[in-house]
């Protein structure tokens, strides 16, 4: 409605593109998010919600180059960061991966997930103490991170550290028993 009585209405845009991409209707949201963006060019949220639609179709390429736009609109947008280490790591990029994460650290050294997504990069680099590391500070700061604890236990076995390994394995299920 909002639309209709003014196709001009920006945000109406992009809120509607974050309800679609809610209804894994991806291609509706890529429509809207693109005309906020025509609408609005500056509108670093857009590109950044563009960008996780893409990441939402696997489109790695696509959401890489949103989230480096919105950077451009917003060199302090940290989850932008994030998300395109993201977008990097799932194409096996990892060094690229791991400084868009340590940024993304730099400006918001408190989100856990940064650290996890690092740790995982690292991990795929076979890096295990830096992943450990980054695990053990998103552990740190998110106590019930399941994830951290299964994928820290992961790199523990890799160095044989089978005591360790079960112990966060056997946490992790603890947090969630369907892990």
């Amino acid at each position: 409605k909002a639309i209709e009585l003014d196709s001009n209405y920006v945000n109406a845009y992009a809120v509607r593109g974050l309800v679609y991409d809610n209804q894994q209707e991806y291609a509706k949201a890529i429509a809207d998010y693109s005309k906020a963006i025509d609408l609005d060019p500056n509108y670093a949220n857009a590109y950044f919600n563009r960008g996780l639609t893409y990441d939402n179709l696997k489109e790695y390429a696509k959401a890489i180059i949103d989230y480096s736009k919105a950077i451009d609109l917003d060199p302090n947008y940290a989850n932008a960061y994030n998300n395109r280490g993201f977008a990097y790591a799932n194409q096996q990029e990892y060094a690229i991966a791991i400084a868009d994460f340590s940024k993304a650290i730099e400006l918001d050294p408190n989100d856990a997930a940064a650290y996890y997504n690092r740790g995982l990069a690292y991990y795929n680099q076979q890096e295990y103490a830096q992943a450990i590391a980054d695990y053990n500070k998103a552990i740190e700061l998110d106590p019930k991170f399941v994830k951290a604890y299964g994928n820290r236990g992961n790199a523990y076995a890799d160095l044989k550290e089978y005591a360790q390994a079960i112990a966060d394995c056997s946490k992790a299920i603890e947090l969630d028993p369907k892990f």
